[in-house]
């Protein structure tokens, strides 16, 4: 009787050491299958910061570029409004002049 429990023992520890090393075993593949997905995620999450700053970049010289652009058009403006102002003033002394000679 004794050697039939002790064997039944031995049966149900030798049970529960096969279901801890298939758990174990699951647990390592999960573990395994958690680290490729963070890899992955870590290099998307790489690879989303280079093109937010590869977007930055080209939104700052984009920016840039029309600051540039709107500093060359003021400029122009300012200058065709002297060469304006030149010409009515000139056409003023013209008509000026000219009133004088009727």
């Amino acid at each position: 009787a004794e050697l039939r429990s002790a064997t039944r023992r031995e049966e149900a520890a030798q049970g529960l050491e096969q279901e801890l090393q298939e758990d174990r075993a699951r647990l390592q593949a999960d573990l395994l299958e958690l680290r490729a997905e963070a890899e992955a995620a870590s290099a998307r999450a790489e690879q989303a910061a280079g093109r937010a700053q590869e977007a930055t970049e080209s939104a700052e010289k984009t920016e840039a570029s029309l600051r540039q652009q709107l500093a060359t058009s003021v400029e122009r403006a300012a200058h065709e409004e002297r060469v304006a102002a030149e010409a009515r003033t000139e056409l003023a002394t013209v008509q000026a002049d000219s009133r004088m000679l009727l």
